[in-house]
């Protein structure tokens, strides 16, 4: 039931850090949803795409690479070894956000056409998007949050 538990906690930590990146972007009149953005970069590379296709493929990525991260989480003994508290997960989230805005900061340096985002603050937002993303998926994967999985 391991697996079943890691499905719901990727699930519930990319729900959780896309619903903040969804109302930080209307807060603050930016776009940092990750999805919508991941999107655009298909888009612009394949602009005979339809713009369904570009959408969902930009959604299918971001839900991706929240697998990743939690199947990282699960795998990483480093991660592991960590109490299951409030103060190291925000760390695991902290970590996972510079990672996670060097990634994006490649993947714009590396496309030819990317959207014109305010970068620096979309990099800030990025570690607290992981932050969030991290404190879910680690107190979901923690065997006790759900009981009934196991």
């Amino acid at each position: 039931m391991k697996n079943k538990n890691l499905v719901v906690a990727a699930v519930a930590g990319t729900a959780a850090m896309t619903l903040f990146s969804y109302f930080l972007s209307g807060k603050k009149d930016k776009d940092f949803r990750e999805p919508a953005l991941l999107g655009k970069l298909v888009k612009r590379i394949l602009p005979s795409s339809e713009k369904k296709i570009s959408e969902v493929s930009g959604w299918m990525m971001h839900a991706s690479v929240g697998f990743l991260f939690a199947w990282l989480y699960r795998r990483l003994p480093e991660i592991r070894k960590m109490n299951p508290d409030l103060p190291d997960d925000v760390f695991v989230g902290v970590a996972n956000g510079v990672l996670g805005a060097i990634m994006w900061k490649l993947v714009f340096s590396l496309h030819p056409n990317p959207p014109e985002i305010d970068f620096k603050r979309f990099y800030k937002h990025l570690i607290l998007a992981h932050m969030i993303f991290s404190t879910t998926t680690l107190s979901v994967m923690d065997e006790e949050a759900i009981p009934l999985l196991e």
